[in-house]
């Protein structure tokens, strides 16, 4: 019997490729268009207009669902009180773990789907046990499992990825083959929740932090000039901190002094970090102590690393070679070659290394 399956439509021709996939594998798809917030990059009225026209293409029912106050008091006000602790989170994995496999997921369910697909670059694997793996993506330029890190087993029983095993490129040629709305489809963006034009500095402005200038040192505490605001800034920077001498990078930000640390390059690395609000894949925890691969950023390759158990939901990680701008509120995400095992929150990081004399 032919299983049900609700497909997340951004407009996108991701999601659009996912459906049609679904269709041809002898599901039973209907497309849903999930509306966050009025002014969203990724909830426009042109991309809710694209996926209709191709649900009706294909022939495959269409619903809107409604998730603003859910994405504004889960994603938004989460977003911006990290950013009040000095935090530089990551509003996609708060998005993924709470509105796309949680909110929507619970609908999923409620209406009596089997499945909710999303047009996500991951793979998911069922070992003979019947634990669910959460993989890499065969496109590795594209591959989204660092984002979706924080998916339990039980919601990763009820999720499909068709496009884990494609190549972007093929996506593309085959959308171009079976429908023209391809070509009006632009790129997503991070940070889908920002009007056009609008910075995440002007953003966290808007919604009350303070951003008042202050005085940029060094790691002794030289004073050397006064910064912009400190949301204008992240760790690693080097562009627009504008003072002479440079290149500068930035080193730390601390908000209760409201200062700007700045130095070379080779001052910005970390050799170890703390990770709070851990989450595991696998229903067992793992050893106390074992080695893996790591990524403390989207785009970043895995690096070795060696991961303790701490209590409170934490974990130790120590970096074989230390790493440049590993920032607090960025997600550490833990991986055994092309599976993800876990992950968590950055929160306290260890002491900047000195530069080789």
């Amino acid at each position: 019997m032919a299983q049900k399956a609700l497909v997340a439509m951004s407009g996108g021709i991701d999601s659009a490729f996912a459906c049609l996939l679904l269709q041809e594998g002898g599901y039973l798809p209907e497309c849903v268009f999930l509306h966050l917030c009025d002014h969203s990059r990724c909830c426009t009225p042109e991309g809710e207009g694209r996926a209709r026209r191709w649900a009706d293409q294909w022939g495959i029912p269409f619903h809107r669902l409604e998730a603003h106050q859910s994405f504004l008091r889960l994603v938004i006000e989460e977003t911006i009180d990290a950013y009040r602790k000095g935090y530089t989170p990551n509003p996609c994995t708060l998005c993924n773990q709470w509105i796309k496999f949680g909110f929507l997921l619970d609908y999923a369910r409620q209406k009596g789907f089997r499945y909710l697909a999303t047009g996500h670059y991951a793979r998911i694997a069922r070992d003979s046990s019947g634990i669910h793996h959460l993989l890499a993506a065969m496109d590795h330029s594209k591959d989204q499992s660092y984002m979706l890190y924080r998916l339990p087993q039980e919601a990763l029983g009820n999720v499909l990825f068709p496009l884990g095993d494609w190549q972007k490129q093929e996506v593309i040629l085959r959308m171009q083959s079976i429908s023209p709305l391809w070509q009006e489809v632009p790129e997503s963006q991070d940070l889908c929740f920002l009007p056009s034009g609008m910075t995440m500095a002007r953003f966290l402005e808007e919604a009350g932090l303070s951003n008042d200038p202050g005085p940029i040192v060094d790691q002794a505490g030289k004073f050397l000039g006064q910064h912009r605001g400190l949301l204008h800034y992240t760790l690693g920077q080097r562009k627009r901190i504008g003072l002479p001498g440079g290149p500068f990078f930035v080193l730390e930000m601390l908000p209760k002094q409201n200062t700007l640390v700045i130095g070379r390059r080779a001052e910005a690395t970390r050799s170890w970090l703390v990770a709070e609000d851990v989450s595991w894949i696998a229903p067992r925890l793992p050893p106390q102590t074992f080695s893996c691969q790591a990524k403390i950023r989207y785009q970043q390759p895995q690096v070795p690393v060696q991961v303790r158990l701490l209590e409170k939901n934490r974990i130790h990680v120590e970096f074989f070679s230390p790493q440049f701008a590993v920032t607090p509120g960025q997600d550490l995400v833990l991986y055994q070659e092309q599976e993800v095992k876990g992950g968590g929150v950055i929160a306290t990081l260890g002491p900047l290394d000195e530069p080789d004399q």
